[in-house]
């Protein structure tokens, strides 16, 4: 027995390989980096500094959620106390749901508490159904654009986020944290719809119509300035790259593919892959992502294990309710309604994609998601070291302990 440890919420997990015929893959070596306080206050303000406030009346700023990396709030301290001592004019935060469920006590978690009721700063969670949101036009692949009204009218634009592999944009980050996060359900529905294209996937920019589509709709938005993080593996910013859009988003790409890459040599009979804990692995929505990694390593009729914690559970209804009624992934792909395609439903036909040529099981600590998955083609499961020696003695299995975080590439 060899034992390993992934994370797992907030916490670590371990557990037992029945085994020798195992490999880790992880890109620890080159995500140790972490900047220190001084550094990262000094990026920040040299980028404050430079920002053109003169003659502006307000600024407007998109944050993720709480479903995303954490943006720390030391590093917003400095954002906002620089702002507010050198900005007249009123700063607006937008928080980035997109379509996400939130609740307002979330709130604690992003800002800085002396901010939460300050004179000059106003906080709002983005709604994507609610008649805030403005629409401005179409992209050239149809897609309707609707933003925050308040947003989009602002004299200064800004977005912060974390930029990492997407299984579909590309990349996270950029644009996308105002046009999905705080655009409208139209929008995030029909730029969604071009997941079915295969160009859209993971670690791919140039020639990806899912992320051209963003890119084209930041520049109806005109989205001004975006403050980019790359986290290390503990979610702490190796760094931080300023700048405008999306010239700064492009370079923070180029970055941060030096530091994904990983090469494998073959497929495996299993594979083990984890969102990489909090937050990442808030809920089952979120922690699909890992699925797409371990599917480019995995055999056909392959076993993937998703790990996940799941403290909110499903983190939205519609797709799990179709994943319960319809039963088998074969059905499901065949009767999803394409034509009228709507985010939230769409994990559904991810989850059953990956199931139609690989086994799927789950491991969370979630007893309620266990219980509604009973039966379904995602399989709970409720030890995984006995889980393993009944299902991977003589097999081949690869380990993703941050699948989000890694590219993996055959070689």
């Amino acid at each position: 027995m060899n034992e390993v440890s992934i994370p797992f919420g907030k916490k670590e997990l371990k557990f037992d390989i029945p085994n020798n015929k195992y490999e880790i893959i992880d890109v620890e070596d080159k995500r140790k980096k972490e900047l220190k306080g001084n550094e990262m206050k000094e990026i920040i303000i040299k980028f404050i500094q430079n920002l053109p406030l003169k003659g502006k009346k307000n600024i407007s700023i998109a944050i993720p959620d709480i479903t995303r990396p954490k943006i720390p709030q030391g590093v917003l301290q400095v954002i906002l106390e620089n702002l507010v001592k050198s900005f007249q004019g009123y700063i607006y935060i937008f928080i980035g749901t997109g379509l996400h469920s939130f609740t307002q006590s979330d709130i604690y978690e992003m800002i800085p508490r002396q901010f939460i009721n300050h004179e000059k700063i106003r906080i709002k969670f983005h709604d994507a159904n609610s008649d805030d949101n403005i629409y401005i036009g179409d992209t050239e692949k149809g897609t309707p654009i609707y933003v925050e009204k308040e947003y989009y009218y602002s004299d200064l634009k800004l977005s912060i986020g974390v930029v990492e592999p997407h299984q579909f944009a590309g990349f996270s980050g950029g644009s996308k944290g105002v046009v999905i996060g705080l655009g409208g359900e139209k929008t995030i529905s029909r730029n969604h719809a071009l997941i079915m294209d295969p160009r859209s996937r993971i670690g791919i920019i140039k020639g990806n119509p899912l992320r051209e589509d963003i890119e084209e709709a930041g520049q109806m938005i005109n989205i001004n300035y975006l403050i980019n993080f790359v986290m290390n593996l503990d979610n702490k910013p190796m760094n931080i790259i300023c700048g405008e859009n999306p010239e700064s988003f492009r370079k923070t790409v180029n970055y941060i593919k030096e530091l994904t890459g990983y090469k494998v040599g073959k497929k495996y009979d299993l594979v083990i892959t984890s969102p990489g804990g909090f937050p990442r692995d808030i809920d089952l929505y979120q922690a699909q992502k890992a699925i797409t990694p371990a599917l480019s390593i995995c055999k056909d009729g392959g076993i993937i294990l998703l790990i996940s914690e799941c403290p909110r559970g499903s983190g939205e209804r519609e797709y799990l309710e179709l994943i319960k009624q319809v039963k088998t992934p074969e059905k499901l792909v065949k009767n999803f309604d394409l034509e009228n395609f709507k985010v939230g439903p769409h994990k559904s036909l991810l989850f059953a994609k990956a199931a139609l040529n690989h086994q799927l099981y789950l491991y969370t600590n979630n007893k309620s998601m266990n219980n509604e998955l009973s039966g379904t083609f995602i399989n709970p499961i409720k030890d995984i070291t006995e889980f393993l020696k009944e299902n991977a003695y003589d097999k081949t299995i690869a380990i993703l302990p941050r699948a989000i975080q890694v590219l993996p590439v055959l070689d």
